[in-house]
């Protein structure tokens, strides 16, 4: 039988570049009321391991030369664990001993299942950690989804073998696919000569990655309301800092591929980027700089920015990782990292059985910046989700962020 193979896509393989021997992980946390069955789990994940492979695979180059895939590996399946948490241990302290697990994905498969659950059992949490060139958060809500159809028998084994488990491939010539590569590089190479401001500058050793979540009911609004927020809490730290922001932010912003209501595919970062670039200081009204992110946004859009930085990213597969990070000489590659993922689809109601009450997505971030702040919902409640490194910023400094930006967003705290 033929091993089946995945290629990295350009996004996946600059997510190898920037993990370099750090953690490089992403964590999917969905909390239930009361206790998931760890049994019950792994009979799942076998269930579901023939249909979607490559939880079990390994990263390698078929020859010294060439792009990098994932390799399943037929025999083997992805580690489920059972934990208990201590009586003075918190959910984001067990979490983030998750981020801060280095995996080679060479060498052990890149998907983890845990289960972490109160000493009393009231609360549990169902928490899939992965290396992050492996798949996108959407993947990975898609994957629980199909997981816990798996665990249903019958039609939901059928629903779940007849999702979208790979990336399409780009089907467009490569002529056209250059054009498009070749404006969108020149855009992205004017922009990195440029500085960027961000908390990291001259900052000391990097420490381990941590990460905490302040649970809120959700109002609904849009990426650039949640990004004029969150840069007007940023420059409200530097400025408590004595360094208030002399250049702009330039903040990565991850565009979803699949098409409006389609869930796949699972595995690949399967987005594109749009670099936000913007000035902003604590007095700043966030909805005029709201208004202007709009318009930068449609614009990279109306260029084909976004389009062709999609297909430059995969002209890069052909290119050895650690060269892809070389021109920045250790700069700021972002002012901070943000992402509103929006609401976890498809939803869930119950979980392996347990209601399912919130869920979240902490990934790791690069020393530089050394600070991601992202957002998710379930039903009416969002998780905002401070992921920093130490080092960089600390941890009052953090609690402060998730204040400013609590209270820019108007919502109720939920218990």
């Amino acid at each position: 039988m033929a091993r089946r193979t995945m290629t990295l896509l350009g996004p996946d393989v600059l997510l190898v570049a920037m993990g370099g021997t750090r953690p490089n992980n992403a964590v999917l946390v969905i909390e239930c009321d009361g206790r998931l069955d760890a049994a019950r789990l792994e009979r799942a994940v076998a269930g579901l391991q023939p249909i979607a492979p490559f939880m079990a695979s390994r990263l390698e180059r078929p020859f010294p030369w060439g792009r990098l895939r994932w390799a399943a590996d037929e025999a083997a399946r992805p580690p489920v664990t059972e934990r208990r948490l201590r009586a003075d241990e918190t959910i984001e302290e067990a979490i983030d001993a998750l981020l801060n697990e280095v995996v080679d994905p060479r060498r052990a498969p890149p998907l983890r299942w845990h289960v972490l659950a109160r000493p009393d059992g009231a609360r549990s949490w169902l928490a899939l950690a992965w290396v992050h060139p492996l798949m996108d958060p959407r993947g990975a809500e898609l994957l629980v989804a199909m997981l816990d159809a798996v665990d249903s028998g019958g039609e939901g084994v059928a629903w779940a073998a007849e999702r979208p488990i790979v990336p399409p491939e780009d089907a467009r010539p490569w002529r056209e696919r250059g054009a498009l590569a070749r404006a969108a590089m020149g855009t992205l190479q004017a922009l990195a000569r440029e500085r960027a401001f961000s908390l990291s500058t001259n900052n000391g050793a990097a420490g381990r990655v941590r990460h905490r979540r302040r649970l809120v009911h959700s109002r609904a609004r849009q990426l650039p309301q949640t990004l004029a927020l969150v840069g007007r809490a940023v420059s409200g730290a530097a400025a408590t800092r004595g360094v208030p922001p002399a250049e702009p932010f330039v903040v990565p912003i991850s565009v979803d591929r699949r098409r409006k209501g389609e869930p796949g595919p699972v595995f690949g970062n399967f987005v594109s980027f749009h670099f936000a670039r913007f000035l902003t200081t604590p007095a700043d009204d966030p909805a005029a700089t709201a208004a202007a992110l709009r318009r930068d946004m449609a614009e990279a859009v109306r260029t084909n920015f976004v389009e062709g930085l999609w297909a430059g990213m995969n002209f890069i597969r052909y290119y050895p990782p650690r060269h892809l990070l070389r021109p920045l000489g250790g700069r700021e590659i972002a002012s901070f990292h943000c992402a509103d993922t929006g609401d976890v689809r498809p939803p869930l109601a119950t979980l392996l059985g347990a209601p399912v009450r919130s869920a979240y997505h902490a990934p790791c971030v690069h020393p530089h910046p050394g600070l991601g702040l992202f957002f998710t919902r379930v039903g009416d409640l969002e998780s905002i989700v401070a992921v920093w490194v130490e080092g960089v910023v600390g941890p009052d400094e953090i609690e402060r962020l998730l204040d400013g930006i609590h209270a820019g967003i108007g919502a109720a705290p939920a218990a």
